[in-house]
């Protein structure tokens, strides 16, 4: 695992201001009570994967985490960040599958597996599972990919390699035509810094968009080559630096707009950036990796 200030280097984020200082972490017996709880609730659906249960906010809880996918959409309306990871039951033979979103005007937080046993011992059942949740791009209700992410942050080595962990987002891609994979490589290398000039009308976010609710005919993840080179290009260090400042004035002009259209209630009620950065180190702090795909192979 990378040390803090190298994962904050990966991510862009820059500590001031009430960055400078984190608040405490919840006391441990009550993080590992409210772990507890969830995974005894999870035990009582039948079907999480078509079924996930909502408003469990591991991230905030877990102390061992996992990170599987963690990613980041500009998008002047609306930023998004997402991630995807394991996350242990303190005390607890227990592992669960985590997703969850944040924008500034809502938040996702759902358990959408659970496992009996250790990450060792839950191995080869927990990974069969996982492997399937990208398959289908996550759970109907709550997918996982409906926009390409404009930059992405390191995995975890646990359950998974960091390869391995391409891979898995790889699978996740199977709406995605391949051109529009290239043209959003293309405009992300040559508009580095840029994310305000490079979005195309048509296409906003890179992907075609009938292809979240009508997939294409003949819908398949695009050829490893044209995934690798966007992947290398979202996780390239560089692009992440540039491009993290600019989700921020996002998330605060998002805010900032709605105020001005009348909508004080939402805007006051909006998450500020400065938490969503608070996310964004909860999430690194488990992460490793040097901003690259760390190797990362085709699928066999």
């Amino acid at each position: 695992m990378g040390s803090g200030s190298e994962v904050e280097r990966l991510a862009g984020i820059t500590r001031g201001g009430s960055m400078s200082s984190e608040k405490p972490g919840p006391d441990a017996a009550k993080v590992a009570s409210t772990l507890s709880k969830y995974a005894m609730a999870a035990t009582q659906v039948p079907d999480l994967l078509n079924a996930p249960m909502r408003g469990c906010d591991l991230i905030s809880h877990a102390p061992d985490i996992e990170v599987l996918s963690h990613w980041a959409l500009f998008n002047p309306m609306g930023p998004t960040i997402k991630a995807v990871f394991t996350a242990a039951v303190p005390d607890e033979d227990r592992l669960l599958l985590g997703h969850c979103m944040i924008n500034p005007f809502q938040s996702e937080h759902v358990v959408c597996g659970m496992f009996e046993g250790n990450r060792e011992s839950a191995s080869e059942k927990a990974r069969e599972y996982i492997i399937e949740f990208f398959n289908r791009n996550g759970s109907p209700p709550f997918p996982f990919l409906q926009h390409l992410p404009t930059l992405i942050w390191p995995s975890s080595q646990g359950m998974f390699s960091v390869p391995e962990c391409a891979t898995l987002l790889h699978r996740s891609l199977v709406h995605v035509k391949p051109e529009d994979l290239d043209e959003l490589a293309t405009r992300l290398q040559t508009m580095r810094g840029q994310p305000w000039q490079r979005n195309p009308p048509k296409s906003f976010f890179g992907v075609d968009q009938e292809a979240e609710t009508e997939p294409f005919e003949g819908a398949w993840p695009p050829p490893w080559e044209t995934y690798q080179n966007w992947l290398l290009t979202v996780m390239n260090v560089e692009h992440c630096k540039a491009e993290i400042p600019h989700v921020g004035a996002a998330w605060n002009g998002a805010i900032t707009f709605q105020g001005n259209m009348g909508n004080q209630e939402m805007a006051d009620q909006a998450m500020s950036w400065e938490t969503a950065q608070l996310f964004m180190r909860r999430m690194l702090s488990h992460a490793i990796g040097s901003g690259s795909s760390g190797g990362a192979k085709p699928p066999e």
